[in-house]
Formats: structure tokens, C-alpha cells, sequence
């Protein structure tokens, strides 16, 4: 997948810094230009984005993706291969987050954790999911957690 990516990811840097050139010269177009300068930059980065990474940044490759699409239309459309190969079948395993250091909460105030009741069980799975998020990032302490968790499950 990497290979696919690095390759197709520089052609479409490539065509970009060249349309990006011609538009400028333009000056009419100059604002396009300036864009296309930009995205080739951008694909460049992507180019040398492992699995992980692109994961990370789907959103915004997505987005230069369709401005490749648009603007560099036929050849453009090379940058949606990797895209629509990886958007879908990306798994991420074995991710490890930096512990962040522990520190007292300065907080003085309890805080409440309101939550919708669930019409179906995948909303209550996302709500648990949520909660534990809250948990893990300090946000909530363990009894905040416990309390609405319960309150989660008595309102089923």
C-alpha cells in the first residue's frame, strides 16, 4: 500500500506543481495556482504517510483529493486510488499513545455528565464508549464514571 501510495501520491505532486506554475502565469488564475502550489506540497507529505498516519489524516487528504479531482480532471482522478483503496480497509493495531504525566486536577467543581437516553443498543455502546474516553482523558473521575454508567443502564 505504501508503494501505491508514494508513487501515485508523487505523479500527482508532479502535475500539480506544473499546473500550479502554468496558472500563475496566467494571473487571472493566480489564485488557483497558488492552490495547486499548495496541494503539491501536501501530496508530497502524504507520500510519506505509513498506514497509521493516513488514517489520521483522512479527512484532509480527502479534501485534496477532490481539489485534485476538480481542478487537475482527467489525471487528477489518479489521486482517488489510493484513497478509495485505504479509506475503507485501514486497521489500526498495535497504535501506542504517549502516557501523559499525571497531574492533580485543579478542579474544584463536580461535573455533570448528561446523557440522551439510547433508542437502540449501538447508541448506548457509543455512549459507554464516550464515557470511558472522558475517563481515560481525566475529564470525568472514576465515581463520575461508575454513576453515569449506572444511569445509563437504568434508563434502558
Amino acid at each position: 500500500m505504501k508503494k501505491l501510495n508514494y508513487a501515485i501520491y508523487n505523479i500527482i505532486a508532479v502535475l500539480a506543481y506544473f499546473y500550479g506554475i502554468v496558472l500563475c502565469a496566467t494571473l487571472v488564475l493566480f489564485p488557483l495556482g497558488v492552490y495547486a502550489i499548495i496541494s503539491a506540497g501536501r501530496y508530497s507529505s502524504f507520500a510519506e504517510l505509513n498506514d497509521v498516519e493516513f488514517a489520521m489524516h483522512k479527512q484532509n487528504i480527502k479534501a485534496w483529493t477532490i481539489f485534485a479531482c476538480v481542478l487537475y480532471f482527467p489525471l487528477g482522478l489518479l489521486s482517488l486510488i489510493p484513497f478509495a483503496k485505504a479509506s475503507n480497509n485501514i486497521v489500526v493495531e498495535d497504535v501506542k499513545v504517549e502516557e501523559q504525566q499525571e497531574q492533580p486536577h485543579a478542579q474544584t467543581e463536580p461535573v455533570e455528565v448528561e446523557i440522551d437516553v439510547p433508542k437502540t443498543s449501538t447508541e448506548k455502546q457509543e455512549k459507554l464508549a464516550k464515557l470511558k474516553r472522558f475517563k481515560e482523558n481525566g475529564l470525568i473521575s472514576e465515581d463520575e464514571y461508575n454513576q453515569a454508567k449506572a444511569q445509563l443502564e437504568e434508563e434502558e
